[in-house]
């Protein structure tokens, strides 16, 4: 498979103890393109991601998951549309695999789709927490009911889009509702979509994250669909 115009970008929020392992489990699985947002880190996330010569677009505040690819997008679109035939979005803290990354970019590279995610739930069996499951399945059945679109895992942060769905979406979420947004811009669009499976790992580490996140922007992304916001 040629990565040669693939790029990678990875939002990070003090990420300081992961992402220089992201960056090199990226490059020796073949991605050479990378593009690391930092959202306003106050960590060392900047200055580690900087040290592994990859372009670095930084934030001066956090301001949120929607924000920063929302900045790398923008970044691609002014510097690198030319150059590239699809984008992936990869999260910095290790929990996706490199194998996975390859699996979501191939049916952009070969023409299947425009926009494709990772599922972790395609299998009945997953290593995702119990909450975190059920609040993903009630968000893709809102996301079938507001867009039209079926999904399996609309939470994944690994996702895969050609050069026409990077040109065709744009985001106005900052924070993680955005990963709902996607599908809003597919249905508008009408963009093909698909899915592929992939593996769901959680670290102590990610786990930690997620205890303090998971809850709130569930309740935050639903309350945006109530609102219309994502409408």
């Amino acid at each position: 498979m040629d990565l040669t115009k693939v790029w990678v970008v990875i939002p990070a929020y003090n990420e300081e103890s992961t992402i220089g392992g992201v960056i090199d489990s990226l490059r020796r699985g073949g991605f050479s393109n990378l593009v690391v947002v930092d959202d306003g880190s106050t960590d060392q996330t900047f200055k580690t991601a900087q040290g592994k010569n990859v372009i670095v677009v930084s934030h001066p505040l956090n301001c949120g998951l929607g924000a920063a690819l929302s900045t790398g997008f923008e970044f691609l679109r002014r510097n690198k549309v030319d150059q590239l035939e699809a984008v992936i979005t990869f999260d910095a803290d290790g929990q996706h695999q490199v194998a996975d990354a390859l699996k979501v970019v191939k049916p952009i590279l070969t023409g299947r789709a425009d926009f494709v995610v990772g599922s972790r739930l395609v299998k009945p069996a997953s290593g995702m927490p119990v909450l975190r499951q059920l609040g993903n399945y009630l968000l893709n059945f809102l996301i079938l009911l507001f867009f039209g679109v079926k999904t399996t895992d609309s939470q994944s942060g690994l996702r895969a889009l050609s050069k026409k769905a990077l040109k065709l979406i744009r985001l106005n979420s900052f924070g993680y509702e955005v990963s709902s947004e996607f599908f809003k811009e597919v249905s508008r669009h009408k963009l093909g979509y698909t899915e592929v499976d992939i593996a769901s790992i959680y670290t102590s580490y990610s786990l930690g994250k997620i205890k303090k996140q998971s809850f709130s922007e569930a309740l935050y992304t639903i309350r945006a669909f109530l609102l219309g916001n994502l409408d």
